[in-house]
């Protein structure tokens, strides 16, 4: 992807088990290329401008505990 530019959509799903209701849970990024927005289950979360550097949002209100997000 050397010298890509455009927009590209990454979709992740995984399992948020029912011992991390009640707990602080946040989506991490190590990094993202320019600029990103983050969705949880079809919610905005927030956005990022800032190139490569890691950032979280917090998301344990959007998770579907016991079940696949």
């Amino acid at each position: 992807m050397y010298k890509y530019r455009g927009v590209c959509w990454f979709c992740r799903h995984f399992e948020a088990p029912l011992s991390m209701r009640g707990r602080r849970v946040v989506i991490h990024f190590e990094g993202v290329n320019y600029s990103s927005s983050v969705w949880v289950n079809g919610k905005h979360v927030g956005q990022n401008e800032d190139a490569f550097l890691p950032f979280e949002f917090p998301v344990e209100e959007l998770l579907r505990f016991g079940g696949t997000t």
